[in-house]
């Protein structure tokens, strides 16, 4: 058995480390994991060809270099974005805008007739101040992976994003403490 992470090349969205003696075989458990009974049934069910791919996960005893430098730069980068996110969050406590992210807390930019839709930082976000034309929007408009959007004050969306790169931090600490 070896290890794979399983990501949304679209989206970048890593769904996760799996074991499988293949690549097809990690995808499955990850479908598997996510509630469906198998890959055909999760097409069949969302409407659309599976999107996933799986990458080997390496170790940190098995890394170069230049991916052990990779991980401490990615480290950096979450910490920067949670001290600025933590300066911003009391503004944004007081904001009665809403914006819209994925069911995986992307973040989501619309055209202005909503027709397009990208998937950007949260600081790009489309706003909303009306809850109702938030959550009119994200009732009719689908992430990369093909899943319903949600509406969330901008406050709660950043507090998510928050929760989201401290638990991805803390995942690249481990993997730098193996040294």
């Amino acid at each position: 058995m070896s290890s794979y992470e399983i990501f949304n090349p679209e989206s970048g969205h890593s769904f996760g480390v799996y074991e499988g003696a293949t690549e097809q075989e990690a995808i499955e458990a990850c479908v598997k994991d996510a509630g469906y009974a198998s890959i055909d049934d999760m097409e069949q069910r969302l409407e659309q060809p599976c999107k996933l791919a799986a990458k080997a996960h390496l170790t940190y005893e098995a890394m170069t270099t230049e991916q052990r430098d990779a991980l401490v730069k990615e480290a950096v980068r979450c910490e920067q974005f949670i001290a600025r996110m933590e300066v911003r969050l009391p503004a944004l406590e007081q904001s009665p805008d809403y914006i819209v992210t994925s069911k995986h807390g992307f973040c989501l930019q619309f055209s202005k007739d909503f027709s397009d839709v990208t998937v950007v930082p949260i600081t790009e976000a489309t706003r909303f101040t009306s809850s109702a034309k938030a959550r009119d929007i994200a009732a009719r408009s689908r992430d990369g992976n093909g899943d319903a959007a949600v509406a969330k004050p901008v406050a709660q969306a950043v507090r998510d994003a928050i929760a989201d790169q401290r638990q991805l931090l803390s995942d690249l600490n481990r993997a730098l403490d193996r040294q």
